[in-house]
């Protein structure tokens, strides 16, 4: 890899976990939780590539719908999960929690789906 290719790989979860430490210590959190919260990002990047090694974008075009929804279920599962860990308020109790984090992976799949069905060529999955 050039020295530009790395940085680029570097900078996607350096920012986005930036960004979330930002918004923790801007929300008045503890110092602990800021940088609790600073470990998201990063760790949601990595779970993505993860999940798309397993969902190569070589078999998108022939891939069942079974699938497919299995995957946008999955990557809409750990968008959900990472914004559940950076809500600001967890005094909720854990039936709550659990489901808000339901409602929106359904939400987040379903809208992606729909979208998918309504502009097809653009609606492919994506990462």
């Amino acid at each position: 890899m050039t020295r530009k290719a790395i940085l680029l790989a570097y900078f996607e979860p350096i920012s986005l976990g930036l960004l979330f430490a930002l918004g923790a210590y801007l929300n008045g959190d503890p110092a602990k939780t800021v940088f609790l919260k600073s470990l998201i990002g990063p760790m949601y990047i990595l779970a993505s590539l993860g999940l798309r090694q397993h969902f190569t974008r070589d078999n998108d075009a022939t891939r069942s719908t079974t699938t497919w929804v299995e995957f946008l279920l999955l990557d809409s599962a750990l968008l959900s999960a990472a914004l559940i860990l950076i809500l600001p308020d967890k005094t909720e109790s854990a039936v709550h929690l659990i489901g808000v984090f339901a409602i929106m992976t359904l939400a987040m799949t379903a809208l992606r789906m729909l979208i998918r069905w309504l502009w097809p060529a653009r609606g492919g999955i994506q990462p």
